[in-house]
């Protein structure tokens, strides 16, 4: 990833997250906020987490993420990730605000962990170009992250998607488009036999 640019769309915890994997891996990571207070606070976050890796050893020192208000910020990114709350009208006119924005062979992404990729795709110009990259809260400390790969997503990204996950150091596991994923949905599965085990006796809540 090194002197790649990587954009960000939403600065919270998760942005930032996202953001601060990018920056330690090398990348020129760009987040773009709402308003001039929320790119701000996202900055901060981002500088406190960088903080935090220099005081365990890690070689951050230098790093900086640059913040904006206007999507044009990311027009010389390869990858921009989108991740803003967990709505489907509100990503899907993020992600259309951000495809115009960027160049037409740049990759755009969502994190979502529960929208369907498809839905997504189907709001935007370059569905090819868009796929998920679910990554986990909190995202310094979590090790996978799930690529999702939609219908009409190009064969060419899953490589690509998951050559940039392990340089940041993480673990993709690549899943195709289905309600809840993969984690989501074994976490189902996992709850619903908790239930079943109180139901039974077997143990405690």
């Amino acid at each position: 990833m090194r002197d790649t640019a990587v954009g960000v769309l939403g600065g919270g915890r998760m942005g930032a997250g996202i953001a601060h994997a990018f920056l330690l891996a090398g990348a020129r990571v760009t987040i773009v906020e709402r308003d001039n207070d929320a790119a701000a606070a996202a900055k901060a976050r981002v500088d406190q987490a960088l903080a935090k890796s220099i005081e365990r050893g890690v070689q951050a020192e230098g790093l900086e993420v640059q913040v904006s208000t206007d999507a044009q910020s990311f027009s010389e990114c390869a990858l921009v990730i989108e991740a803003v709350p967990e709505d489907l009208e509100l990503k899907a006119s993020s992600l259309a605000r951000v495809e115009e924005a960027i160049a037409p062979d740049a990759t755009l992404a969502s994190n979502t962990s529960s929208i369907s990729i498809d839905k997504l795709a189907a709001r935007l110009q370059r569905p090819e170009r868009f796929l998920g990259l679910h990554f986990f809260n909190p995202v310094p400390a979590s090790k996978l992250v799930e690529i999702v790969i939609g219908a009409q997503t190009a064969p060419e990204l899953r490589e690509q998607a998951q050559a940039w996950v392990k340089q940041i150091g993480k673990t993709p596991v690549t899943v195709t488009d289905s309600p809840g994923f993969a984690s989501s949905r074994l976490g189902v599965a996992l709850g619903l036999e908790a239930i079943r085990m109180l139901e039974a006796g077997v143990a405690s809540a």
